[in-house]
């Protein structure tokens, strides 16, 4: 139960010479995620966004079972493809929408494999990496592969007002330092399916944000297809906690 030390050739910390490369994975995927689904958001609403991004307890479970070889409830199944039901009907109702919705679900989707992968690297990485140097490693790799990015795309790095600074500490802060170490932090101890699904509210909490800050109200579709992604993954979530602690 105790943490490992991280000084072997497998786990160097900040202080070792060569990053474990399953680290690296795990950060360029982060930051992929970060990048696909941010952007997501300039082309589809919170709603939709937030749905699909969530899919990716549904990627996890699949690389769990298929790459990890962590077992896996044969029910899960019919849940992952309620999720996937629900997935659709949401983007069919962007489809009738029009616009650039459908380009910025299919963002999302790329943020869900993206963060299954990183939950998936994770999960191998942390078996023999300590939190605090995976997470400085994860969270530098990230930082390089958007910072490429953003110059790839002259995206300018300076420029901007206070209030958006202070969004961007905010994000980082909260968002990442405060969320996401805790999940890098507990994938050693549980399965990644697990870890990943426990964010299961957000896109409740973040589609409810959305109505008074932006003014977005969800579709119909939007609502049906979101219910049934959350009721599908919640499946999941339950026939996965059921099946480890009858272990």
């Amino acid at each position: 139960g105790t943490e490992p030390a991280g000084t072997g050739p497998a786990g160097k910390g900040p202080a070792g010479r060569l990053p474990n490369p399953v680290v690296v994975l795990s950060g360029l995927f982060l930051g992929l995620h970060f990048g696909t689904w941010i952007t997501s958001l300039s082309y589809t609403s919170v709603a939709s966004a937030v749905v699909l991004v969530t899919l990716h307890p549904m990627f996890v479970a699949l690389g769990s079972v298929f790459l990890l070889k962590e077992h896996l409830p044969a029910a899960s199944f019919a849940f992952i493809a309620l999720a996937i039901g629900g997935s659709a009907l949401l983007s069919y109702g962007d489809f009738l929408i029009g616009g650039t919705a459908l380009f910025g679900n299919a963002l999302a989707v790329a943020g869900a494999l993206a963060a299954a992968g990183y939950m998936l690297a994770g999960r191998v990485a942390r078996r023999t990496v300590d939190a605090a140097a995976y997470n400085f490693q994860v969270y530098l790799f990230a930082a390089i592969a958007l910072l490429a990015a953003v110059v790839a795309m002259e995206v300018p790095l300076a420029g901007y007002a206070l209030r958006e600074w202070l969004i961007f500490a905010a994000l980082a802060f909260f968002c990442t330092i405060l969320g996401h170490s805790v999940f890098n932090w507990a994938l050693r101890y549980v399965q990644a399916s697990f870890v990943s699904t426990s964010i299961l509210l957000e896109p409740i909490f973040a589609t409810l944000l959305a109505i008074p800050i932006f003014g977005e109200l969800p579709t119909p579709y939007a609502v049906a297809g979101g219910i049934i992604v959350v009721l599908g993954l919640y499946g999941v979530l339950r026939l996965d906690r059921r099946a480890q602690r009858a272990r």
